[in-house]
């Protein structure tokens, strides 16, 4: 009989907190647990990159999510979760843009955010966005063509900003929180 309980509490507790937490563990602010892919850590903070479909991620469930974007969570054993950015496209645009990295540095907030409209293998129209408030506000720093094998990682981008290219698709894009 006791081992019945414990069995029975344990099943509980573990729907309990997929039903909470979702995928991993992991709060996801009332996004599909699907979307949510990688997770950096820097001090106390951790910050989970959300996807959507595109030609370059194709996600599982092959859904068609309208939103990208970056979600963080707070270090405390509650894990407070919010978004911090959120990435729509613009009206009339398909260009599915995702956050493809993140780097928290100085106080800043750097979001490496690249769309579908490459010549193809991952390629597209790469945009650095960068915070100075914790993600309140967001602005476009650089935006230039990427190539996953010959761009170099948003750590070292930060650094010697790419010049911005005249493109369309520097602005094919919505930033909110």
């Amino acid at each position: 009989m006791r081992v019945g309980v414990v069995v029975g509490i344990v099943v509980a507790v573990v729907v309990l907190g997929v039903m909470v937490y979702g995928r991993m563990g992991s709060p996801t602010c009332g996004v599909d647990p699907e979307q949510v892919r990688m997770g950096k850590i820097y001090g106390n903070r951790e910050y989970l990159l959300y996807l959507r479909n595109s030609m370059n991620i194709p996600l599982e469930n092959n859904k068609d999510y309208m939103e990208s974007g970056v979600l963080e969570r707070d270090g405390t054993i509650k894990k407070k979760c919010r978004k911090i950015l959120s990435i729509f496209d613009h009206p009339g645009v398909v260009a599915k843009n995702n956050p493809y990295e993140i780097v928290a540095k100085g106080g800043n907030i750097y979001v490496l955010v690249v769309d579908q409209l490459g010549a193809g293998s991952g390629e597209g129209t790469a945009k650095i966005v960068k915070s100075e408030d914790g993600g309140q506000e967001w602005k476009l720093m650089s935006c230039f063509y990427y190539v996953p094998e010959n761009t170099p990682k948003l750590e070292e981008l930060v650094k010697s900003v790419p010049e911005t290219v005249k493109s369309e698709n520097c602005t094919n894009f919505v930033l909110s929180r």
